[in-house]
Parts: C-alpha cells; sequence; structure tokens
C-alpha cells in the first residue's frame, strides 16, 4: 500500500501531496512515512489486521498534528517515541482502540489522501472503515493485472481484468475493429478481453432444462 497525503488541486483534482507512507509487509508489518521535506521518517511496526487504520492515525499525528489527538496518544506507551514505534500486538488495546476513534472524529475534511492497494496487500480488505473517516479520499486498486511466476524458470504470466467491466459497466463498448487497432494499446486490449469473457460465459452456461411432462393414464 502507498499513500498520498496532502491537500486537492482546487482546478484538476487529484492531489498536491506533502508526504507520503509507505507500508511493507511480510508477517509483521512496516509503516514509513516520509515528508517531502527535512523531517525525518517516522516509522511504526503494525500488525497486519489494523494497518490501515494505524496509518491513519500515524498521518493525523504526524501530518494534521491535531492536539487534542496528540494530548491523548502522550498517554499511550507505545506512542512516546516519535521516530518510531511498535504497534505489534495491541490489536485488543483499549488505548489504541480509543485513539482509533478519537482519530475518525477529529481528522480534518480537507485533508486529501490518495490511497493505492496492491491486490495480495494486508489492507486491500481493510477499505471499508474509510466509510467511517470525514477526509477526501481516493482509493486506486488493481484494474488490470500482469503477473509473472517468480519461481517458475519457464515464462509463465497471469493476465486478468479488474472489476470496471464485470458489472459496473452495464453494456460494454463495442470491441476495437479498424486499421489503427493494433492490438497494442491496453484500452483496446480490456475490451477486447472483456468481450471475449462475456462470449465464454454465455458458451458455458448450462442449457435450460424443460419441465417433464406427466404422461396422461
Amino acid at each position: 500500500m502507498h499513500i498520498l497525503v496532502g491537500k486537492a488541486c482546487q482546478y484538476h483534482g487529484g492531489v498536491n501531496p506533502t508526504h507520503s507512507l509507505t507500508l511493507r509487509h511480510n508477517g509483521s508489518a512496516e509503516l514509513r512515512l516520509r515528508s517531502y521535506g527535512p523531517e525525518p521518517d517516522v516509522v511504526w511496526q503494525s500488525s497486519p489486521e489494523l494497518v490501515l487504520e494505524n496509518a491513519l492515525l500515524m498521518i493525523a499525528l504526524h501530518v494534521c498534528e491535531l492536539p487534542q489527538l496528540k494530548a491523548q496518544a502522550a498517554r499511550f506507551d507505545k506512542l512516546k517515541h516519535h521516530d518510531e514505534s511498535d504497534l505489534v500486538g495491541c490489536n485488543e488495546s483499549q488505548k489504541l482502540r480509543a485513539l482509533h476513534k478519537r482519530c475518525r472524529k477529529l481528522f480534518p475534511t480537507r485533508c486529501k489522501l490518495v490511497i493505492t492497494v496492491c491486490d495480495q496487500s494486508a489492507a486491500r480488505g481493510q477499505l471499508p472503515i474509510l466509510k467511517g473517516y470525514p477526509m477526501e479520499v481516493e482509493v486506486c486498486t488493481p484494474e488490470f493485472q500482469r503477473l509473472w511466476n517468480m519461481w517458475s524458470k519457464a515464462d509463465d504470466k497471469m493476465e486478468t481484468l479488474g472489476d470496471i467491466y464485470h458489472g459496473v459497466l452495464e453494456v460494454l463498448p463495442p470491441p476495437p475493429t479498424g486499421e489503427l487497432d493494433t492490438g497494442d494499446d491496453l484500452g483496446g486490449y480490456v475490451i477486447r478481453k472483456a468481450h471475449h469473457m462475456k462470449r465464454r460465459k454465455a458458451l458455458r452456461r448450462p442449457p435450460e432444462k424443460k419441465p417433464k411432462r406427466r404422461k396422461k393414464k
């Protein structure tokens, strides 16, 4: 997961970032907050189950610097060190849960986050908690994937589509045709692939069984 933190651009959307936060996890999870200025990095160790909520708390404390939230966090021993904190094993901590709850209420509405979440990220299943926060946010998840098998010497790859052509659009765009369609553009590939999958599902659909007529005695 990667989060850009800043304010929304009033003319063209997106975000003017001042900080970025990166999640790395393999068992335990590391949250690293970087400033685009001279401030040093802030690193938190987190349990994978709370990475997104802890990331938002980290942003509220070290970027938004909310006085009421910082005063409450000062009473939590795990967050006394400014540059590095270890929250692993604090999932059931009432003080941490209280900080999360306070963070939802105090998070600035004019702060904007752009959150990019990879498919296998621990944060992927935690995205619904964003509905409880008031800030502006855009969430980016994989729409198209090309994955290579890292354990195979052969050129094994897997390509998958995201959700945009599976329920988001009720009517598929027509398949690309014409001399300009070389097959190299991603948009044309996605549309062709979606039409191919639609036809394949239609072919696999089992035929409707007709009701059996009862024989007259």
